[in-house]
Parts: C-alpha cells; sequence; structure tokens
C-alpha cells in the first residue's frame, strides 16, 4: 500500500474509478501515477455504472510531466493506468490513452471512451469514430441502458461543442463525430 496522504488521495481516486473486480489493477495504476500525480488540482467527478457497480471517474486529473508520460505509456501496458491518462488535463495524453483504449474489450474501458466523444479534441472522437466497427456492441449498449443520464448529458455536451467549434464543418449537427457516436451507441442500446 502507498503512503502519504497524496498517496491516499490518489489511491482512493483509482478504487472508486473502477468496478471491484480490478481493484488490484487499480491500485497498482496509483502507485504508477502517485509521482505524477498533482494533489492541488481541484477535481470533480462522473459517476456511471459499470456492469450494475457504481463507478466515480475524474473529469479531469492533473499529472506533472506529462510529456514523459506520454513517452513512457505504451510501456506501461496497463488499461487501468491507460484509463486514468484519458481524464489527464493534457489533450495529448487523453489522446494517446484514447488509442491505446479503444483497442481493449473490457467493460471497465467503456466509460473511459464514451467520456472522450463528450469533449471538444475532435481528433480524439475520429480515432474512436474509426474503430466503432471493433467494439463489442453488447457491453457498449449495456453500459448505454445503465447510464441514460450520463449519456442525455454527454449528447447536450458535444451538441455544445458542435455549436460552437465545429458547425461549419459538420453543418448537419448528426454528421459531428461526437454526435454520431453517441447516436451510434444508441441505436445499439435500442
Amino acid at each position: 500500500m502507498i503512503a502519504s496522504a497524496n498517496a491516499n488521495r490518489l489511491l482512493q481516486i483509482s478504487l472508486e474509478a473502477f468496478p471491484h473486480s480490478v481493484q488490484a489493477n487499480a491500485e497498482e495504476a496509483a502507485v504508477k501515477l502517485l509521482p505524477l500525480f498533482d494533489e492541488s488540482y481541484r477535481m470533480s467527478f462522473v459517476e456511471c455504472t459499470v456492469q450494475g457497480r457504481n463507478v466515480r471517474i475524474p473529469q479531469r486529473l492533473h499529472l506533472r510531466e506529462s510529456d514523459r508520460l506520454l513517452k513512457s505509456l505504451p510501456a506501461l501496458n496497463s488499461p487501468i493506468v491507460e484509463c486514468l491518462c484519458s481524464r489527464s488535463t493534457d489533450g495529448l495524453l487523453r489522446h494517446a490513452a484514447a488509442k491505446h483504449l479503444i483497442a481493449v474489450r473490457h467493460p471497465f474501458i467503456i466509460p473511459y471512451v464514451i467520456l472522450l466523444c463528450g469533449e471538444y479534441v475532435i481528433e480524439i472522437i475520429e480515432d474512436i469514430m474509426s474503430f466503432v466497427a471493433q467494439l463489442d456492441q453488447h457491453s457498449y449498449a449495456n453500459f448505454v441502458r445503465e447510464n441514460r443520464d450520463l449519456m442525455q448529458h454527454l449528447r447536450a455536451k458535444a451538441t455544445s461543442y458542435w455549436n460552437e467549434y465545429y458547425r461549419s464543418c459538420f453543418p448537419n449537427r448528426n454528421d459531428y463525430p461526437g454526435l454520431a457516436f453517441l447516436h451510434q451507441l444508441e441505436r445499439w442500446a435500442s
């Protein structure tokens, strides 16, 4: 177990962000990220359900030296670290983590992928959209059914980003990748 108030905070965040079935991996991820974790960053959380279990995912994590982490991410070979990095304040780190996550077929990954589609970095969303045919439709549909309020919130956020930044590129909002992805998930869930 890692010690100190800072370590305990990161450990608690990691344990709450994943189902009980991967708690040992979540603790290992906290140990790996601890040297880079900025405890002074004010955090908020997204609550959702993964296979009947409630999780509390950080909206953003501030990780110092994210460029160093970005270079070492493939060597860490840890989907849990990648999930947490997908919540980073650094968009390049989020993007690198997302590229690894979309290929992982495990239900605890799903909220991390879906949350990225309600955000504004279109390059991340386009990478996710290019992989949509390989996603586990059944697991994603189950997540959508368990988290209707969250999905509605993400569609509202994606619509807002489309309106503010991408309306000229995508005159039809349904063509905006974030909304197209979220609508595809809804079709799978219906």
